[in-house]
């Protein structure tokens, strides 16, 4: 009967892999903190709360990306492409 991999001889893998870890740095001003940043939800960058620019309940890293989070940026509908929804094209 072959043993469980966690009794196996060696190193394990590293079970939080691609997880932040308990330290972190800022996206916009690159300082280090001791602790988990949150990241903005438009280009996930850390943002500590110096550099933060908070919109509508949100954090994000700039003015840029929380317009673009609450203006939609590139994914507004031309009004050609929404007639033709209402058409049922």
């Amino acid at each position: 009967m072959p043993l469980p991999a966690s009794r196996l001889p060696g190193p394990r893998p590293v079970y939080t892999d691609g997880v932040s870890g308990l330290s972190d740095n800022c996206g916009t001003c690159a300082q280090q903190y001791p602790y988990a940043l949150p990241r903005c939800p438009i280009c996930h960058k850390s943002v500590c709360e110096e550099c933060a620019v908070r919109m509508g309940g949100s954090t994000f890293c700039g003015t840029q990306c929380a317009h673009s989070f609450f203006s939609g940026g590139d994914e507004d509908i031309s009004e050609t492409d929404a007639a033709k929804y209402e058409d049922g094209e």
